[in-house]
């Protein structure tokens, strides 16, 4: 017995059956808005580049008060000499790296922080905490900024100088307190800022019931 099979035909594709699906009109709200979210993407990338670059200086910084810090330690040990600036250039240097990067860390939550009871708390009171968490930040470095400067000027009006086998002006070595916790102040109102929008408000995952 002979099977026939019947090939279906195609049939040719006419452009009049094709649907033409409507395009979205792009209006200039749309054009905008794309330039905006690129160019805020663009800041955000620059930004990090300069925290980055930042961080890796006074990493630097750090790390040669460390290296001063041995070398006097081998020449006092190995040697029997030491030399007065080397006891205190390490500690100025870390002073110094310290608190340059005690600001631009703060935004991203890279300080040491107890939060297990504030992750424990329902959602709305955890942002009341840290709403009064970050108004206190905020006091905390307008004191202490307050407070360096205040002592600059007592420096530069008594030209006090810190005598070693160099004369350093004091207000050189004391002025990274009032600089760097001014910066300090300025990155916690950015954070407190970013709180209130929901923004730099670190959340935990909801307790199961």
């Amino acid at each position: 017995m002979i099977s026939i099979r019947s090939t279906p035909v195609q049939r040719p594709v006419s452009l009049f059956n094709v649907k033409m699906q409507p395009c979205a009109a792009q209006g200039p709200s749309a054009v905008h808005g794309g330039k905006g979210k690129i160019m805020s993407q663009r800041r955000a990338h620059v930004g990090a580049r300069l925290k980055r670059r930042w961080l890796e200086f006074w990493g630097l910084v750090f790390f040669a008060g460390i290296c001063i810090n041995f070398a006097e330690i081998i020449c006092r040990t190995l040697f029997h000499f030491s030399i007065d600036l080397m006891y205190d250039l390490p500690v100025w240097l870390t002073i110094w790296a310290v608190m340059m990067v005690a600001g631009p860390i703060l935004p991203d939550g890279d300080h040491v922080s107890v939060d297990m009871l504030r992750n424990a708390l329902p959602r709305p009171v955890r942002k009341v905490c840290d709403v009064i968490s970050g108004l206190a930040t905020v006091a905390f470095g307008v004191v202490i900024s307050w407070s360096g400067f205040i002592f600059i000027s007592q420096c530069l009006e008594f030209n006090m100088n810190i005598i070693r086998c160099v004369s350093v002006p004091r207000w050189l070595v004391e002025s990274c307190v009032g600089l760097g916790m001014a910066m300090f102040t300025v990155f916690a109102v950015y954070r407190l800022w970013g709180v209130v929008r929901d923004k730099h408000a670190p959340e935990a995952a909801e307790p199961e019931e």
